[in-house]
């Protein structure tokens, strides 16, 4: 009787099914996602976080992308700030009935180059901080975590299955340090 090699095994098999991405979404800064169906989720973060979480009763995963921990004074509360994103992606799965006892999360970024300025390491410091406070009061566990250092870092999340991939790189665009607020977003002192 011959026996079979399992390091020559197609393990593809196990890749089909509801988790498996039927197609590929890029998520920019500012926005919160949770589709319905399994997505491949592309970003590239530097100073800006990420958040992800998943429910596995649901089978779905979500994410956000955003770029400031906190609006400042007569700034509008956007996803583009930290808590009101991490908000958001909360409230987003409890609509659809998730238990938040249920959820995991993910926090991916929150870095700074060695010619950041003081100011800037506060903005990278404070994304990484503001989620895990979001978090934490929610109770939720944070099952993953990539962040800080020097490198920019290039993701893939599968919204299905709750997979990431994380690729730390040099090669990012330099906007995606410290990147600007939209000038709607500026005070007008």
């Amino acid at each position: 009787m011959r026996r079979e090699d399992p390091l020559n095994k197609n393990f593809e098999h196990l890749r089909q099914g509801k988790g498996r991405p039927a197609e590929t979404f890029l998520l920019e800064p500012g926005n919160v996602l949770i589709p319905e169906g399994s997505l491949a989720v592309l970003t590239v973060i530097a100073s800006s976080v990420v958040v992800t979480l998943f429910d596995p009763e649901l089978k779905r995963g979500g994410l956000c992308h955003f770029i400031r921990p906190l609006p400042e004074k007569m700034q509008k509360s956007t996803p583009l700030f930290g808590l009101p994103a991490v908000a958001a992606l909360i409230r987003g799965f409890t609509d659809l009935g998730a238990d938040v006892k249920n959820l995991r999360a993910g926090i991916y970024g929150g870095a700074w180059p060695e010619w950041a300025n003081a100011e800037q390491r506060k903005i990278a410091r404070g994304n990484v901080e503001v989620c895990r406070d979001a978090i934490s009061k929610k109770n939720i566990v944070i099952q993953d975590e990539d962040v800080g250092g020097q490198r920019g870092r290039k993701i893939v999340y599968i919204t299905g299955t709750d997979e990431v991939v994380v690729v730390k790189t040099d090669q990012i665009r330099q906007t995606d340090w410290f990147p600007s607020l939209p000038k709607e977003m500026l005070n007008n002192d």
